[in-house]
């Protein structure tokens, strides 16, 4: 966010620029006035001229000044906007949370996304577009130890603890780490999860699909404490 190393850089010089022109412009100014009170016969046509000159290049320093201030103010009032959008879509509970068949509990991240057809405003719940989670222990979800969940085509679980699971009518061990995939006829809609109903997170009527090894599941986090 914000202007950026190569920016700020950039606006030091232009800075440094026109303090080195508003110090020439002065030593100008006092070296024409002092030779300018010696002279008997005074050019007071060029006097003049001079002076409405090194005044009007005087406020190239303030252009500047204002300028980058403008771009500052700019850029502060767009990174607090960031910040305040970050805060709403990167949450950390300071109290436990039902979330249909699960509770949340305190100290769980979550990360929220917002479709097209959603605005931020809409979303008065922060479950509504929850996309995914992170706890600060272990926790059980449709009977499998999990650390970490996303909701995406299907529910992926990250497991805590080697499961055995049944998978297309065979039976595998599901490695503690790697992520086991949720699915089934009862997974919910776009509609539903950005819906104030939140009875359809029902991970145990849900069937394992697949189970394989991922980075683990990502859930951003942010300086903001709900």
């Amino acid at each position: 966010m914000g202007l950026g190393y190569g920016a700020g850089a950039g606006g030091f010089l232009i800075i440094c620029f026109a303090i080195l022109v508003l110090f020439i412009v002065i030593a100008i100014w006092l070296s024409w006035n002092n030779w300018y009170k010696k002279q008997k016969n005074r050019p007071y046509k060029v006097n003049a001229a001079l002076k409405i000159g090194l005044s009007g290049v005087l406020f190239f320093p303030l252009f500047v000044a204002v300028t980058l201030g403008l771009f500052v103010i700019s850029d502060l009032i767009s990174d607090y906007a960031e910040l305040q959008h970050q805060k709403k879509i990167h949450i950390q509970l300071q109290e436990p949370l039902n979330f249909g068949e699960v509770v949340l509990p305190e100290g769980t991240w979550i990360n929220r996304s917002f479709e097209t057809n959603y605005s931020l405003e809409q979303m008065t719940d922060i479950r509504q577009g929850l996309t995914s989670a992170r706890f600060p222990e272990l926790i059980q979800i449709a009977g499998f130890d999990v650390i970490a969940f996303e909701l995406d085509r299907h529910l992926l679980l990250e497991l805590a603890h080697d499961h055995s699971v049944v998978i297309n009518n065979q039976k595998e061990i599901c490695p503690a780490g790697w992520l086991l995939e949720l699915g089934g006829s009862g997974y919910p809609s776009t509609a539903q999860r950005y819906s104030l109903n939140f009875d359809w997170f029902t991970p145990s009527r849900w069937q394992p699909i697949n189970c394989f090894d991922g980075e683990g599941i990502i859930v951003l986090e942010s300086k903001h404490y709900l």
